[in-house]
């Protein structure tokens, strides 16, 4: 690990536990996020506005959503006022893969 992307000198944390347990965690989100999907869809094809359980309480509602379109945007504004109105924030993220192990 290289000064620019490692830790200062003299700090002693094990980062690849972290990372290890940051890759465990967003696995287990993932295999959840999908049983929720599966679980809401169910609820959504009841056809029940609402539905109890022992601990819980589901409510389906619908609901119209607005959004932008921003090809239209693009097509109907010149280049500097879609510029204008472009709002830029930075932003950090953590992006966290398997490793490729090396053939042995």
């Amino acid at each position: 690990m290289t000064e620019a992307n490692g830790p200062k000198k003299g700090f002693n944390m094990d980062y690849a536990v972290i990372v290890d347990e940051l890759g465990t965690l967003k696995a287990q989100i993932a295999t959840l996020t999908e049983r929720e999907k599966l679980l809401k869809a169910t609820l959504t094809a009841s056809g029940f506005a609402a539905l109890e359980g022992n601990l819980y309480r589901a409510a389906i509602t619908w609901t119209e959503r607005a959004t932008l379109d921003g090809d239209a945007v693009r097509a109907l504004l010149t280049e500097e006022q879609v510029r204008q109105c472009t709002k830029v924030t930075e932003v950090m993220s953590v992006r966290v893969s398997a490793r490729k192990r090396n053939a042995a």
